[in-house]
């Protein structure tokens, strides 16, 4: 186990598959993602999310994919999957086209502002709505019923958030079960690009023809279809590094070699003079640049613009704007999981995206977890005192709803909210209670007016969306404002 690594591997995996699930379930931080570092540093401009990038970049240039074997969560999840199976492979076909393909139409995707690739083949994401959507609800159930620890997240349940968690564990079930690692080797964009630098790294993983003796075991164990004995070749570019190979060769047969190395693997090709390998290298990078930009052209003529967004849903603070969002988000659900005041959703057929659900709570005014664990970055961080003032919507007043004005009862509820003071209870003539009065330049919209408004089957307060999110009035500067003259004479008092 020590000579193999195997040991080792398994520890960090099993660390990293825990550390996210903690992360989900009881609103601890996750383990930074290579993808989602990509996708940050896009939507924000940011680049200190490029440093787990290009460390994920130098570790797999040095020993290959070890980060898809032991520091992605989605990989940790299907080797546990399929590992009580105990079903023996053998050599697989290399669906080279198909990830290509599909690393192609997701570059292309992302550069057009439309995340619809990336919801269903990043790893994080997938495993985010399986995480978010299904087990963190189940487990919040199971909690309730046994009296175990409940989870920290949000762990209230909803149709589409349940829909999409089991449809993704059911798919990648089916396919960790088929054949083990084929997301990691024919799917997933992530891993095809760590596939192309682990085909050209500096140490790699090659069968030794004088020691082998054919007997199997490794293409056994191989989760990636990565071996074939027959043409005694080891494929490092679908080579997850799970080390099992090294672990049941009898003969130690399969071994580490530094590229470039003299004597220590084929140092030129067995045809003609250039690469083939290094050839179908440059030609998926030019294919995947070519169709990047055939299809940012395509969907908007003259260059590469975000895809609209849904109409009639609030988003999160920092979201920006209703179009950006929307091409930004992937649905991961972690902004879901981690929110205290329960109230974002995830998307349904109403609105397709994450978004504020006031039936369910309220946008808590001194809290922006949101902004600052969003891994993708369609979330911006901000500060708390721009998050104060953040307009995501604007509260609307109903008197026909309102039971102060229609049952002529005290009730303030909304006012006693209300966090900036835009709402307060007005005395007008001729009727027997305040009533509200709103302040449209100090609503950001944060239902907390809503969310407590007593009024049913509908409420006197709601909160209709906004498309730009811009900054509200600030309540404190409102108040330093000059007062109003003195009255000139006693009647004129109000008090």
């Amino acid at each position: 186990m020590i000579r193999s690594g195997r040991g080792l591997r398994r520890i960090v995996a099993a660390i990293v598959l825990a550390s996210a699930l903690a992360g989900f379930l009881w609103r601890l931080p996750v383990p930074p993602q290579a993808g989602t570092a990509v996708l940050r540093t896009i939507a924000t401009g940011l680049r200190a999310p490029l440093a787990v990038a290009a460390l994920v970049v130098l570790l797999t240039l040095l020993f290959g994919r070890v980060y898809c074997a032991a520091l992605c969560p989605l990989g940790v999840l299907q080797d546990a999957i399929a590992c009580p199976a105990r079903k023996k492979l053998g050599p697989r076909r290399n669906a080279k086209r198909l990830r290509y393909s599909l690393l192609a139409l997701t570059a292309g995707a992302i550069a057009a502002g439309w995340h619809l690739p990336a919801q269903w083949l990043e790893p994080l994401t997938v495993f985010g709505k399986l995480a978010a959507g299904l087990l963190l609800p189940f487990y919040a159930g199971v909690a309730r019923a046994t009296g175990l620890p409940p989870p920290a997240g949000n762990g209230a349940p909803t149709a589409s958030g349940l829909a999409v968690g089991a449809a993704a564990l059911l798919a990648l079930a089916v396919l960790a079960l088929w054949r083990r690692r084929f997301f990691c080797t024919a799917l997933c964009p992530v891993g095809t690009i760590l596939g192309l630098l682990a085909r050209h790294g500096v140490m790699r993983l090659r069968l030794n023809p004088s020691d082998c003796v054919r007997c199997g075991k490794c293409v056994a164990v191989c989760p990636t279809g990565c071996i074939d004995l027959a043409g005694a070749t080891l494929d490092n570019e679908r080579c997850v590094r799970c080390m099992n190979c090294l672990a049941v060769c009898p003969r130690d047969a399969v071994v580490w070699y530094a590229a470039g190395r003299r004597g220590a693997a084929p140092a030129t090709p067995r045809h003609g003079d250039a690469d083939p390998s290094r050839r179908r290298f440059l030609i998926g990078l030019g294919g995947t640049a070519l169709v990047s930009a055939a299809l940012a052209r395509w969907l908007k003529p003259g260059g590469v613009a975000p895809l609209a967004a849904p109409p009639a849903a609030i988003y999160p603070p920092g979201a920006g704007s209703a179009v950006r969002f929307a091409a930004a988000c992937t649905g991961c659900l972690l902004c879901v999981a981690h929110c205290p005041g329960r109230v974002l959703r995830p998307g349904n057929s109403a609105a397709p995206i994450v978004h504020l659900d006031y039936t369910r709570g309220m946008c808590e005014f001194n809290c922006r977890t949101c902004s600052t664990r969003c891994p993708t970055g369609a979330i911006r961080p901000i500060g708390l005192a721009a998050k104060q003032r953040c307009r995501i919507g604007m509260a609307v007043f109903h008197p026909s709803r309102c039971i102060a004005v229609v049952e002529a009862v005290h009730c303030g509820a909304c006012a006693e909210h209300c966090p900036t003071g835009a709402l307060r209870m007005v005395q007008h003539e001729g009727h027997p209670c305040p009533v509200p009065e709103l302040d449209e330049a100090l609503c950001i919209g944060c239902g907390n007016c809503s969310y407590p408004c007593p009024s049913r089957p509908e409420r006197a307060m709601t909160v209709r969306p906004v498309p730009i999110q811009t900054l509200a009035d600030d309540p404190v500067e409102r108040l330093k404002r000059p007062a109003l003259p003195p009255p000139e004479a006693d009647e004129e008092w109000l008090i």
